[in-house]
């Protein structure tokens, strides 16, 4: 399979990675005009090229995972002025800081590995894309890459954070149900869980697959492979609390810090909790 994939790239290389190396090559530059064009809090424009323009408020979290582990606290304990609440980084998953932790290995900080990481995913998100999209240039599918390269939002695609890791792990779990590869769809939903709590609709998609995937398999087969695979997703949030509990010795680390200092425990009503967030004027 590696030797016919190899012999496939070395024929058709720019058909295959051309396109995504365009869209990553986009989306970086338009990124990089609109950062010129922000300003920081000095009234300096914001240094795209640097870790710090990469840096978002969750991305403190995630690096200080990579160095040194989850944690949790009162926060009165090592800030006198803070309300009486928790504080820590058991709010945010593990899977891409210990990426991030395993490629600075090679010499490089926390910060660069995070960003280098970043990057290699999302180029990788574009090529698996592309690959889905049948490796063919028409409107819809460049269309489709442009979409992905401007996506709202998309700044966090480039920020230390997860969003790229974890969405190219949600298309390699969709390439691994296209493929009929149970191990590529399983090990897929895995990382997409355990980078990041929205990555568990794999577990719903692998479940669903039993209904229009895996057919060359019989009924019981088809549904080892579903059920199987998504119980490997679902276990990337499980390999999340289980870190959790090392450090803390708390199994419901997570759901403590959300409610504490979040107000995020529990369950709400969605359409009133979206019409708040959206009940917001843009001009005075």
């Amino acid at each position: 399979m590696i030797e016919s994939l190899t012999s496939v790239l070395r024929r058709d290389w720019r058909r295959f990675l051309l396109p995504p190396a365009v869209a990553w090559l986009v989306s970086n530059l338009i990124t990089w005009m609109i950062a010129k064009a922000s300003t920081a809090g000095d009234g300096s424009s914001v240094a795209y090229w640097s870790t710090a323009g990469r840096r978002r408020w969750d991305s403190e979290h995630y690096l200080s995972i990579a160095k040194t582990g989850y944690e949790m606290f009162w926060c009165h304990e090592r800030y006198p002025n803070f309300p009486d609440v928790m504080c820590g980084n058991v709010a945010w998953f593990p899977g891409y800081p210990m990426m991030v932790r395993a490629f600075s290995a090679t010499g490089l900080s926390y910060e660069i590995s995070a960003v280098v990481i970043t990057e290699v995913a999302l180029f990788g998100m574009f090529a698996v894309l592309w690959w889905l999209l049948g490796g063919r240039l028409s409107w819809a599918t460049g269309l489709t890459l442009a979409i992905g390269g401007v996506f709202p939002g998309g700044i966090y695609f480039h920020a230390i954070f997860p969003i790229a890791t974890g969405t190219l792990a949600l298309l390699a779990c969709v390439v691994g149900v296209k493929r009929g590869s149970w191990g590529i769809a399983a090990a897929g939903g895995f990382v997409a869980t355990a980078c990041h709590l929205v990555g568990a609709v794999a577990v719903g998609m692998l479940l669903a697959s039993v209904l229009f995937a895996w057919r060359k398999d019989s009924w019981p087969l088809r549904c080892a492979k579903g059920v199987g695979a998504a119980a490997i997703a679902g276990s990337g949030a499980l390999w999340a609390k289980w870190l959790m509990w090392q450090a803390t010795g708390k199994w419901d680390a997570y759901e403590i810090i959300q409610e504490s200092s979040y107000k995020q425990g529990g369950l709400h009503e969605p359409f009133s909790a979206m019409a708040k967030a959206y009940d917001v004027p843009f001009s005075k």
